[in-house]
């Protein structure tokens, strides 16, 4: 009989332990929230400075045999297409309007 309630009262005591532990683990999952909201929010609340002016796109020199490449490059991977008005039989579809360099 002490045997029973000994282990009783050791199953209770773990059950409330852990009861207890899990409390405290979600008490402190909450004050991390709050804490990362607050932060959020002052974050929000500082202005921030508008972005410099770009620098103005630098005129590139186009050069034909680039151009070429590029669209028959683009071609070749496009060649399955129903051609659009104004392109090249050939061209699948694909008018280069536009080249730019990126830097």
């Amino acid at each position: 009989m002490e045997v029973e309630v000994l282990s009783d009262r050791i199953v209770w005591l773990v059950a409330a332990l852990a009861v207890l532990a899990g409390l405290i683990l979600l008490t402190g999952i909450v004050a991390l929230y709050r804490a990362s909201q607050m932060r959020a929010e002052q974050r929000a609340a500082v202005p921030v400075p508008p972005p410099a002016a770009a620098p103005a796109p630098q005129p590139v020199a186009e050069d034909s045999s680039v151009v070429a490449a590029i669209t028959a490059a683009i071609s070749c991977l496009l060649a399955g297409e129903a051609p659009r008005e104004g392109a090249a039989p050939d061209a699948g579809g694909f008018v280069v309007r536009r080249i730019r360099r990126i830097s």
